[in-house]
Parts: C-alpha cells; structure tokens; sequence
C-alpha cells in the first residue's frame, strides 16, 4: 500500500541535528549518533535522494511528498520511514497538543520509538549469547525465569477484557488468552531436563525483576488497556536470531535438545499464531488516540523496556552467583 501524508503521523519532517548524509552516484550513506546505514541508487535515485536529504534538512511537510517527487513518492516514504525508526527526523511542524491521531497511525509510532529505544540500550541477554560469555547457570535461570512469565501470561490478559466493549478488539484478546493457556507446560519440560520438576518450578521465587515484569504488565492490564495493548507486542515479536544463539550457547554449555526444544517450539507457536502483531491489531480497532494518551503509552513503553532490560541483566548475574540465584 502506498503511503501518504495522511497515512503518517508527522505533519511536517526534519533531519535531527548531528545527522549526516552523503549521496554518490551510485550509493548513499546516512549517519546519526553510533547508527550507521546506506542504500544502493542509479543515477535518477540519487538525484531524489539527495533532493530528499536537501527538504530534510530545511524541514519537509508531509502533504507536499507526492507532488514534489511524484513516482519517486513511495520510495521517499520508505526512506522516511527507516529514518523515522533509527531515530534520524523528528516533527518539524507545530503540533496542537489537543491534536489526536487514529490508531492505526499510533501504531507506527509506537513501533518506530519502540525499535529507537532498544537500540539505544542495546542487547544484553543476546549479546552474551552470542559472545558465548553466558553460563550454563544463566541459561537455565533463564528458563526458569521465562517460565513465570509465560505462566502468569493468561491472567494478564484477561485483566484487560473487563475494560473492553469493542467486541473486535474482545475476540482479538479472547482468542490471545486461549492462545496463551497451556504455553508454561512446555517450559517445565525444559526445566524437566536439567532437573528442575514441576513442583520445584511452580513453587520458585521468581527474581525481583522477573516479578516487576509480571506486576508491571498486570497493572497496565487492569488500570491502563491502552498502554498494555501497545506494548504486549515487546514480548510476543519474533526474535529469530535471539533463538538461533539460545541454541548455540546451549550446545555450547552441554544443554541439549530436551532442554532447549520446548523454548524453540514455544516461539514457533507464538510466530503461527502472528502474536507479534498483537498490538498493531489491537491499536487498528482503536479511533482516536489523543496527544496526552501517546504522551503516556511511550513513557510506558520506554519503561518496559527498561524492565526487559533489567531482566536480562538479572539472569545473567543470577547465573553468575553460587547458588544460581
């Protein structure tokens, strides 16, 4: 589908500060802050492009895109829109703050600003992974910890149905519950291989920040469904290469299939069943999001990824204590 101003959420673009870019005839590379990437062009492309980076930097209003570049417009917007994701524009447009957007729209939003911030603070589970730094214990601390989560993953999602009177957006979260039950029995297999069983897994203290996840995500289902709708996808999306490293850290540390097959299998679950795009379903069912509202849901985001964060820090010290703990 091609985009059109009406279709974004910025009124008019910029380049932020600090962004560089430098256009070749056959490649241009852009530059903002420690990110880094280039496109491939042909003459005509550069041509655009560099026009392109030219309105950026003076600021561009949306609504101008498809009469200023015409059939080149889609590839304006796709360039726009990675820009927007690794953080390179900003609004350049007064905004109302009373001004609200569709649901729809707020969805971009919330991904873009998802992806910048797990950008800024980068991976930690999944870069001792692949540095091969984690430990056995960290592996299987992070089994048991996952487990909790994905255990206390249905009745989260039921607190955010007593809110809901869209019955679209009841069936989405319905159908997301039943598909969630049952899911904590193939992570007790895993824990079942290194000999955790499942009354030692049930009655477990789950870590400090295991709990803070699990108490962060219920209260925005009960008190906040808005929040808990845009960000639920942070825990569902695909993360196909942070899979392929769990398993070559756990043939690494003497962990086999019977360990780490049930998480794998618990992720293509997942990835059949699409809930990656939980939220952007849910938000499309949503009409009118306000300026206060996005206000909101982003400094909810940021925090849960925060939380995630802090997560994965704890697995690994955990992993690294004595006792495992």
């Amino acid at each position: 589908m091609t985009v059109t101003a009406a279709a974004h959420y910025y009124r008019a673009i910029e380049f932020r500060a600090g962004v560089e870019c430098i256009v070749g005839d056959t490649r241009a590379v852009f530059t903002y802050d420690l990110v880094t990437f280039d496109v491939d062009l042909n003459d005509a492309a550069a041509a655009e492009v560099d026009r392109l980076c030219a309105d950026l930097r003076a600021g561009l209003p949306t609504d101008t895109v498809s009469d200023r570049y015409a059939e080149f417009a889609p590839y304006v917007w796709e360039l726009i829109d990675v820009f927007d994701r690794y953080g390179f524009i900003t609004e350049a447009a007064h905004v109302d703050d009373h001004d609200a957007i569709p649901g729809h729209l707020f969805w971009r939003q919330v991904d873009a600003f998802a992806s910048r911030a797990k950008l800024f603070f980068g991976p930690v589970l999944y870069g001792a992974l692949v540095d091969r730094t984690a430990s056995r214990q960290s592996l299987i601390t992070y089994a048991r910890e996952y487990f909790h989560l994905v255990s206390a993953g249905p009745r989260i999602i039921a607190g955010a149905l007593p809110h809901e009177h869209d019955p679209v957006t009841r069936r989405l979260l319905e159908t997301f519950v039943c598909q969630e039950v049952g899911h904590d029995r193939l992570l007790l297999r895993s824990l079942a291989a290194v000999g955790i069983d499942e009354d030692e897994a049930q009655n477990s203290l789950p870590l400090p920040e295991t709990f803070a996840l699990i108490s962060g995500l219920q209260t925005l289902a009960d008190q906040d469904p808005l929040s808990f709708k845009s960000l639920v996808f942070l825990l569902e999306e695909a993360t196909p290469d942070f899979h392929e490293a769990l398993v070559s850290a756990c043939r690494d540390r003497g962990l086999d299939r019977s360990f780490w097959g049930p998480i794998i299998d618990h992720a293509d679950i997942n990835d059949e069943g699409d809930h990656g795009s939980i939220s952007e379903r849910l938000l499309a069912r949503i009409e009118l999001v306000s300026a206060e509202q996005r206000t909101v849901v982003l400094k909810n985001v940021a925090t849960m990824i925060e939380s995630l964060v802090a997560f994965e820090k704890a697995v690994l010290r955990a992993g690294a204590a004595p006792d495992g703990r």
